[in-house]
């Protein structure tokens, strides 16, 4: 299994150690680099071993004959630098020290684990958060654009209730405005009956009849001044009726002779002078 970097620790004094120092002894400076380029070969192992026969596969990765491997190898056994156990061949100083950076780089490993977890688990709360906030801000400007839709709807109607209900105003006052109108009409023609006409007329008889006949000469469709022309005719009709100088008896009742004639044109001799004009209440024709 490939080794990342292909660290090791190794202390600055190794040379000072006694075991060391009995294989400097054996097998000079030389010796003691076979042993440093048999650990380093062991720390690119599995598990940091060789297996115990494979001497040649030791030789191969120091870089040397297995007549100059093997004796090195075996004092390193014999002052303890290296174990042959359950056929294996290790160093247990390099198996500690490495178990102590393996642990460390696990430790590393996991913290980078939970921390690029924790970072990703940020990033979900932090995108989550801003889908929420684009969610909220999306619900809340449907919800304004809804309650602007139904304000301005409630607005309009407000408007077209208020309309509805001025022209209604403005119907009712005028409508009131024409009855009032046609009311003061109504008191004046019974005025200018009782005090006018019924005073001159020769025959009196059938009062109310000769009153309803009076009243429909003059409408609320007729002009003021249809009505002075029409009032003017009636007197002018009442004089030439006079002046035929028959008997009362002989006269026609005063709702026949107001619906017989026409008092439309004055009758053919005029008689009498002019009849002074009355107040007869206008009431216009869009008024009706």
């Amino acid at each position: 299994m490939a080794k990342d970097a292909y660290y090791f620790p190794h202390d600055s004094n190794a040379r000072q150690d006694v075991k060391i120092l009995k294989l400097r002894i054996k097998h000079g400076w030389a010796g003691y680099g076979l042993y440093w380029g048999i650990i380093e070969a062991l720390r690119d192992q599995d598990d940091y071993a060789f297996e115990a026969d494979q001497i040649e596969l030791i030789s191969l990765a120091v870089g040397c004959s297995i007549d100059e491997i093997m004796p090195v190898l075996e004092t390193c056994i014999e002052v303890g630098l290296l174990v042959e156990e359950n056929g294996y061949i290790f160093s247990p100083s390099l198996k500690k020290r490495m178990e102590r950076v393996d642990d460390i780089r696990e430790k590393r490993r996991s913290a980078g684990q939970k921390g690029g977890l924790a970072r990703q688990n940020e990033y979900n709360v932090e995108a989550n958060a801003k889908q929420m906030l684009k969610q909220n801000e999306s619900n809340c400007q449907a919800n304004v654009g809804q309650m602007l839709s139904i304000k301005e709807k409630k607005i309009k109607e407000n408007i077209k209730e208020k309309d509805i209900k001025e022209k209604e105003e403005t119907h009712a006052q005028a409508h009131a405005g024409v009855s009032a109108k046609k009311a003061k009409r109504t008191r004046f023609v019974n005025k200018l009956f009782e005090e006018q006409f019924w005073e001159i007329y020769p025959r009196k008889r059938a009062k109310q009849e000769a009153l309803k006949a009076f009243q429909s000469l003059f409408p609320v469709s007729l002009s003021k001044e249809q009505c002075n022309k029409r009032w003017q005719n009636i007197v002018h009709h009442i004089d030439a009726l006079v002046a035929e100088a028959r008997p009362p008896d002989k006269l026609p009742y005063p709702a026949t002779f107001l619906r017989r004639e026409s008092f439309d044109e004055p009758p053919a001799e005029m008689t009498s002078s002019n009849v002074p004009e009355m107040e007869f209440v206008e009431v216009e024709a869009d008024d009706e």
